[in-house]
């Protein structure tokens, strides 16, 4: 997904943004902490988290 498309589907809450965390017992399983929600959320692989690293801020879509 473009940037432009990322940014207009953040503007209208279909995607939201969050901080990547790591799980330290288990590297390929990580979270996504989102604060204007106060939700976290599991992101199962690698493949799942693309190529984010530990940190980075993402957007992703909130499973229903």
């Amino acid at each position: 997904m473009d940037r432009d498309r990322v940014e207009r589907a953040l503007a209208h809450g279909e995607l939201y943004q969050g901080l990547l965390r790591f799980n330290v017992k288990k590297p390929v399983d990580a979270f996504v902490t989102y604060d204007a929600l106060d939700s976290v959320v599991f992101v199962c692989n690698a493949c799942t988290r693309n190529r984010a690293l530990e940190g980075n801020l993402v957007a992703i879509q909130h499973p229903a």
